[in-house]
């Protein structure tokens, strides 16, 4: 399944009637009830007439238009993202459905998608994607050299007697980014860059890199 990553700020709001709500922007989602006057629309249109509101959502829609028959597709991307301890709020349309997300969750969010075979549109190409996929369905042949583990003990500071776990998990981490260049994987999380052979799945090296 693909989705389309929205690279703008969103806002959910509630509002004391839609008078001032601007029907021409870009994305507007309008929710009455006897209760409630809701509104989620890009933060640079907030109207002045808001009581309530929320910043700092960020976007996925779910691409083409999905028939009302199909099953458990919100359920499946919520609980993956559930795992990773990511709430979400979504809004549906009658094509699709679009997933917010707070956003300094976004790039955990699209990493945990994209690990998981979605295919997220709006900041990795499909062949990085399809990088990642294969190194992460292949993490058990993971090796290094001993040089190779003294080297990158040195590199990391550290003293660890499973290197090669130790970089397992860190490529495991949802927001590690992955990405190939010639013959080998790169491999990026928090502070750390560990670099993989494409070919043997040897761990050449890894090292610290300023934030």
């Amino acid at each position: 399944m693909e989705l389309q990553r929205i690279k703008r700020d969103f806002s959910v709001c509630k509002v004391t009637d839609y008078s001032k709500v601007n029907l021409e922007s870009e994305y507007c989602f309008i929710g009455k009830t006897d209760e409630e006057n809701s509104l989620v629309c890009l933060t640079e249109v907030v109207p002045d007439n808001t009581t309530e509101r929320e910043d700092g959502w960020r976007a996925f829609r779910i691409r083409g238009v999905l028939d009302f028959s199909l099953i458990g597709i919100l359920a499946k991307i919520a609980t993956l993202l559930a795992k990773e301890k990511i709430g979400i709020f979504v809004v549906s349309t009658y094509n699709t459905d679009y997933v917010l997300v707070k956003k300094e969750n976004e790039m955990k969010a699209m990493s945990c998608l994209i690990r998981e075979g979605y295919q997220v549109e709006g900041e990795e190409t499909n062949s990085r994607q399809e990088d990642g996929k294969q190194l992460l369905s292949n993490l058990d042949k993971l090796h290094t050299t001993p040089k190779g583990e003294e080297r990158i003990n040195k590199n990391l500071r550290l003293e660890a007697e499973d290197i090669v776990g130790y970089c397992r998990d860190k490529i495991l981490a949802p927001d590690c980014n992955i990405y190939k260049d010639g013959k080998n994987w790169y491999c990026q999380t928090d502070n750390i860059k560990i670099t993989v052979n494409a070919s043997s799945y040897t761990i050449i090296t890894a090292h610290l890199v300023k934030g």
